[in-house]
């Protein structure tokens, strides 16, 4: 029986090491593509530009570290993956609430980054998402993730105990 749970915690582990390293990569790339990110572009409007490379750095900095965390188990390492996960909400929430205060302009940085990676989105994709309705769900949708990412944290608590 504790096998199964062991080979469980091991799974589940490894699905938040998925997660959280798809994190760190699409960070990474906010931060190479900075021209075209749309969280630059709400910490520019708001005059703190370099916060989006400060809060994007720690934020791929604390992915990386919770990776390592889950593949190298140790009694801290599940308040390191908690960390990366509460760090990351709150990171996308701060900037989708930038974000909000100038739709249009987050659209047309979206829109420029799209064509520069060769593909364009559609108008209507680009009228939903950039629409308060959009910008809530994008919210929900972060919060969700979050949510089950702590969640599945939670079952695998065991998995940094010593053995």
């Amino acid at each position: 029986m504790e096998g199964d749970a062991s080979m469980w915690r091991s799974l589940v582990a490894w699905v938040l090491v998925v997660g959280l390293a798809w994190s760190a990569w699409l960070g990474a790339d906010q931060l190479y593509a900075w021209e075209y990110s749309v969280g630059h572009f709400a910490f520019a409007r708001v005059g703190v530009p370099a916060l989006h490379f400060v809060l994007g750095g720690l934020g791929v900095a604390l992915d990386v570290v919770a990776v390592l965390a889950l593949l190298l188990p140790r009694p801290r390492g599940f308040g390191v993956v908690l960390s990366a996960l509460i760090f990351g909400l709150a990171h996308d929430l701060v900037s989708l609430r930038l974000v909000s205060t100038d739709l249009d302009g987050a659209r047309r940085v979206y829109a420029a980054g799209r064509v520069e990676q060769g593909s364009i989105a559609s108008e209507a994709a680009l009228d939903a998402l950039f629409s308060p309705a959009g910008q809530h769900q994008l919210a929900t949708i972060a919060f969700l993730f979050a949510l089950a990412g702590m969640a599945l944290l939670l079952v695998i608590r065991p998995y940094f105990e010593p053995r």
